[in-house]
C-alpha cells in the first residue's frame, strides 16, 4: 500500500523549487473546463463557488488519470545512461501545482475536500499498480516481449516500489502579495470584455440591418390581395409604368377592378392560375374580357420587372463574420491559481501541492513496464537529445 499522507506549511505560495532534472518533473495546474465571466467575478471578490470547487475537484482526478501511471513509470526507470551522475539520489519526484520554471503556483481547493482528496488518491493507486509490472531481462520465469528484447517477470519489485513509494499532499503557506499571473490574467479580461462590447454594438447594427433588408424585401412579396391595396406600393409602381411611356394604359380602372373582385387570398385563384388570367373570369362582355384580360397579363409582367429593379436597389449587407471576443477568455478562465491575494484570508480556501516521491531503480538490469491492453511497454525518464532537456520516452 502505497503511503499517502499530508504536510502543511513545508513550502510557500510563489516558491521557487529550481528547474526541472531528470529525477524531477513539473506539471503546473489548469482546468479542464473553463469558467465563466461571473465565476471570474466571484474569484476577484475570493468566493470558490461549489460549481468553481466541482471544476477542481473534476480536473484533478482529470490529472491522476492522465499523468500518474506515466510518471510512475517514467520516473522509477531512469535512463541507464545517466544512473552514474545520480547514484547519491534515492528518490525522484513528480509534482503537480508547480510551473515549467519550478514556481509553486498550487491548486485552490475546499479545506473540506482534503479527507476526500487523501481517499480519491489512494483509490486511484490502488487501480493504477495493476497495470504497473516489474521486469528483469536476465532472470525470471514468465518471458514478456517488448519489441525485440526479452524480459521476465519480476513480481517482488512492485512490492518493494510501492512500499517506499510516497503521496505527500502538502497545505501551502499563503502569500499575500501582488501575484503577476493575476495582473496579466486581468489585463486580457479587460481588454477582451472592451472588444466585446465593440463587437456587440456591431452585432446589434448587423441585425437591425437584416431586420430592415426583411421589412423591405416583404414589403413587395405580400400576397396579391394587400398587394394592390398597398397605397405605397401601388404610386410607386404606377410612377413606374409612367416612366415606361405606356400609351393610355388603364392603371387606376384596372386597379379597382382587380380590388373589386379580389378581396381575400382564396380568390386570387378565382381570377389567376399560374401568374395567368383565367378567361371569362371576370363576368365581362367577351371584348371587355379579352381586353381587361390582356391588361392584367401586362401588370403581372411589369409587376414583376418592378419587384425585380425594387428588390435590387435595396441595401447589400456583408455577412457577419466576427466572432464573439469572448472565446478568447477560454484559454485564460483556465487559470485557478493566480488568485493567491484574493483568497490569502480565506479560511475555507486552501492552496495544497501534490508531490509523489518515488524510488528510482538502480540496478541496470530491472524496469518496470505498463500494460497497455494486451501489450507491454516501457517508459522511461532521459534528456531530450537537441535541447538537453529532462523528457520521457516509450520504447
Amino acid at each position: 500500500m502505497v503511503n499517502v499522507s499530508v504536510k502543511e506549511y513545508i513550502y510557500t505560495l510563489l516558491q521557487n523549487l529550481g528547474e526541472e532534472t531528470i529525477i524531477k518533473e513539473y506539471k503546473e495546474f489548469y482546468l479542464r473546463r473553463a469558467l465563466t465571466i461571473y465565476d471570474y467575478y466571484d474569484l476577484q471578490k475570493g468566493i470558490q463557488t461549489s460549481k468553481v470547487q466541482h471544476y477542481v475537484e473534476q480536473t484533478l482526478e482529470y490529472y491522476f488519470d492522465k499523468y500518474f501511471k506515466k510518471y510512475i513509470c517514467s520516473l522509477t526507470n531512469i535512463d541507464k545512461h545517466f544512473l552514474q551522475n545520480i547514484l547519491e539520489e534515492n528518490f525522484s519526484n513528480f509534482y503537480i501545482g508547480v510551473s515549467d520554471e519550478g514556481i509553486i503556483t498550487g491548486i485552490p481547493i475546499h479545506k473540506d475536500y482534503l479527507p476526500i482528496l487523501v481517499k480519491t488518491i489512494e483509490g486511484k493507486l490502488s487501480i493504477y499498480y495493476k497495470d504497473i509490472i516489474g521486469l528483469h531481462n536476465k532472470k525470471g520465469v514468465k518471458e514478456i516481449q517488448i519489441g525485440e528484447e526479452t524480459y521476465y517477470d519480476f513480481d517482488k519489485l512492485l512490492v518493494i516500489l510501492k512500499k517506499y513509494t510516497n503521496v505527500k499532499i502538502h497545505i501551502l503557506k499563503k502569500e499575500n502579495k501582488k501575484n503577476e499571473e493575476y495582473k496579466i490574467l486581468n489585463s486580457h479580461v479587460q481588454e477582451t470584455l472592451e472588444e466585446e462590447e465593440i463587437y456587440e454594438q456591431d452585432r446589434i447594427i448587423h441585425k437591425q440591418q437584416k431586420l430592415d433588408k426583411k421589412i423591405y424585401n416583404d414589403k413587395y412579396s405580400t400576397s396579391f390581395h394587400k398587394l394592390i391595396r398597398s397605397v405605397d406600393i401601388m404610386l410607386e409602381f404606377k410612377e413606374y409604368l409612367e416612366n415606361l411611356k405606356l400609351d393610355n394604359y388603364p392603371f387606376d380602372k384596372l386597379l379597382s377592378l382587380l380590388k373589386s373582385k379580389i378581396l381575400m387570398p382564396c380568390d386570387v385563384e378565382k381570377y389567376l392560375y399560374n401568374g395567368e388570367y383565367i378567361v371569362g373570369s371576370l363576368s365581362l362582355t367577351e371584348e371587355l374580357d379579352k381586353y381587361y384580360g390582356i391588361k392584367i397579363r401586362e401588370f403581372l409582367h411589369y409587376y414583376k420587372e418592378f419587384k425585380a429593379k425594387m428588390l435590387s436597389d435595396n441595401i447589400y449587407i456583408k455577412p457577419f463574420s466576427k466572432k464573439s471576443p469572448k472565446l478568447k477568455l477560454n484559454s485564460y478562465l483556465k487559470n485557478i491559481t493566480c488568485f493567491t491575494e484574493q483568497f490569502y484570508s480565506s479560511e475555507e480556501t486552501i492552496y495544497i501541492m501534490i508531490q509523489i516521491e518515488l524510488p528510482f531503480i538502480k540496478d541496470k538490469n530491472v524496469y518496470v513496464g505498463l500494460k497497455d491492453k494486451n501489450n507491454v511497454k516501457i517508459i522511461k525518464r532521459t534528456y531530450e537529445d537537441t535541447m538537453n532537456m529532462p523528457c520521457t520516452k516509450t520504447n
